[in-house]
């Protein structure tokens, strides 16, 4: 008996949570939540970094993160549980398993990761704050179009490493020219390889 009303509790998170066919309205209204949630942790990161807003309001910036990590990780820990209902033929880990590896659990893991490690890290790290704007990345399983677009990213994620992989050997091999032409006559802007690959960034990407 008890089983049986653990199977349908987590058939029940399973449609709520993971299951893009069943909707009804407890399910929106769980979407909408979410979304409210993600954009808010935006919007709190961003005012953060307004020393102004920050250090008045400190108090209520600690509770939101710590209410907000709370309930994503809830989150991230239901939707590790419920996805064994999308095979109930398939075993269970090997279903968690490949959940874990997709890019939408990722994206889950990312979003909790930098403020779990706020508590392990004694000084406030002000790039662990900064990270926690990946949970806009959430957004993706809210809209199909940018599901789309991390079904393109996984599938050709050999093009993208491949593009990677040249553009960081013309950055090493522009830096480096550049470092042997220009170094005794502008040893200020270029005067190691390293500093000169800011040179080779700004040229390449058309960042300047």
């Amino acid at each position: 008996m008890l089983l049986q009303y653990i199977r349908r509790l987590r058939i029940f998170v399973y449609n709520i949570l993971q299951n893009d066919e069943h909707d009804t309205r407890f399910s929106r209204y769980v979407d909408y939540f979410l979304i409210f949630l993600i954009m808010t942790n935006v919007a709190a990161v961003i005012a953060e970094s307004v020393d102004t807003w920050y250090y008045p309001y400190q108090d209520y910036f600690t509770w939101f993160e710590n209410f907000s990590i709370v309930v994503f990780s809830i989150e991230y820990l239901l939707r590790l549980w419920s996805v064994a209902e999308v095979k109930p033929d398939d075993t269970t880990w090997r279903q968690r398993w490949n959940w874990l590896k997709s890019p939408s659990a990722m994206i889950d893991l990312i979003a909790i990761i930098p403020a779990f490690l706020n508590f392990f890290v004694s000084i406030d790290l002000r790039f662990l704050r900064i990270l926690r704007l990946f949970r806009i990345l959430k957004l993706t399983r809210y809209f199909a179009s940018l599901r789309i677009l991390l079904v393109v990213i996984s599938k050709e994620k050999g093009s993208f490493q491949a593009v990677i992989f040249i553009l960081i050997i013309m950055i090493v091999t522009a830096s480096s020219g550049i470092y042997l032409v220009e170094n005794h006559a502008q040893p200020e802007e270029f005067e190691s390889i390293p500093k000169a690959m800011w040179w080779a960034v700004v040229t390449l990407t058309t960042v300047g």
